[in-house]
C-alpha cells in the first residue's frame, strides 16, 4: 500500500485523501475475500517499505491491521494534506514514492517462505499494488522477478490526472501502470469510488477460490474365518441366553 505524501492529496469530488479513499475501499475488499482462506502479509511503502506482519490467515486480524495502518509516512506535514492527522506518521526521510525497494524484499520475502514452506510455482500467488503511481523509478527488474516466479501483480492506480491535460511528454497513464501487462499482471485505472470498488470486485472475481476435494477409501484388511466363527458365537448365544432365563430365572 503506497502510503507516500502524495496519497495525502484530495481525492476529487470527496473532500477525503487519495489515501483514505483507496483504504476504505481496500477494507470493502477484504469483506469480500473473508472465509476464503487467503494467506497475506501487508505492506507499506513510502521512501521505504514497511512489512507490518507475516503471512497470516486470519480474516480479523488482517482487517485490523488494514484498518490500523497510517495513510500516510512522511517527513514534514502540508497544510493542503486533507488526511486526518492521526493517520499521519512522521518519519524522517520519508515520502517518496519508491517501489523499487518493496518490490525487491517482497520478492526476497516470497522466496524465503517458499524455502520454508516448500511451496512454489503451482501455488496461486500474488501481489496487489495500490498507489497513485508517482513513482521515482519503474520496477521493471522486479516485475521480471515476480513474473518469473509466477507471481501475478495487480495494480490499482489512484488515478486524478486530467485527462485533458495529458500530453506525450506527460501521458495520464504513467509507464508503471502502462507496462504492468507485459509482465502477467494487470492493471485498473480508477478515476471515482465506483471505478475503485468494481476493482475490487474484478479482482475477487479472478482470484476465485479453489477448492481440491480427494476422496479416499481405506481397506481394512477382515479375516473371514474369524468373523464368521464371531457371527456364530452371537447367533447361538443370545438365543440360550433367553433360554437359561426362563428356566433357571434370574439371580438375585
Amino acid at each position: 500500500v503506497d502510503t507516500s505524501g502524495s496519497m495525502a492529496w484530495e481525492f476529487p469530488e470527496t473532500n477525503k485523501s487519495k489515501a483514505e479513499v483507496a483504504r476504505d475501499a481496500h477494507l470493502a475488499f477484504l469483506e469480500m475475500r473473508r472465509e476464503k482462506n487467503d494467506r497475506v502479509s501487508l505492506w507499506l511503502f513510502s521512501t521505504y517499505p514497511y512489512m507490518v506482519d507475516d503471512f497470516v490467515m486470519d480474516d480479523e486480524l488482517y482487517y485490523f491491521q488494514v484498518w490500523d495502518a497510517p495513510y500516510v509516512m512522511t517527513q514534514r506535514l502540508d497544510k493542503a494534506m486533507v488526511v486526518p492527522r492521526d493517520k499521519v506518521r512522521i518519519i524522517p526521510a520519508e515520502g517518496d514514492t519508491n517501489i523499487v525497494r518493496p518490490l525487491q524484499d517482497i520478492v526476497a520475502y516470497f522466496d524465503r517462505d517458499e524455502a520454508t514452506l516448500g511451496r512454489g510455482a503451482n501455488q496461486n500467488r500474488a501481489v496487489l499494488i495500490i498507489t497513485d503511481a508517482a513513482v521515482d523509478e519503474f520496477p521493471d527488474a522486479e516485475f521480471a522477478e515476480l513474473n518469473r516466479r509466477n507471481i501475478v501483480p495487480y495494480l490499482i492506480y489512484i488515478n486524478t490526472s486530467d485527462a485533458r491535460s495529458a500530453s506525450f511528454l506527460h501521458p495520464t497513464v504513467p509507464q508503471l501502470v502502462a507496462q504492468i501487462q507485459e509482465y502477467g499482471g494487470d492493471y485498473f485505472d480508477v478515476t471515482d469510488e465506483d471505478s475503485l470498488l468494481r476493482a475490487y470486485e474484478a479482482i475477487d472475481e479472478r482470484e476465485a477460490v479453489r477448492m481440491e476435494l480427494k476422496h479416499r477409501a481405506l481397506k481394512v484388511p477382515i479375516y473371514p474365518r474369524f468373523l464368521l466363527l464371531a457371527m456364530g458365537f452371537l447367533v447361538v448365544g443370545i438365543p440360550l441366553g433367553f433360554v437359561s432365563e426362563l428356566l433357571w430365572g434370574t439371580n438375585p
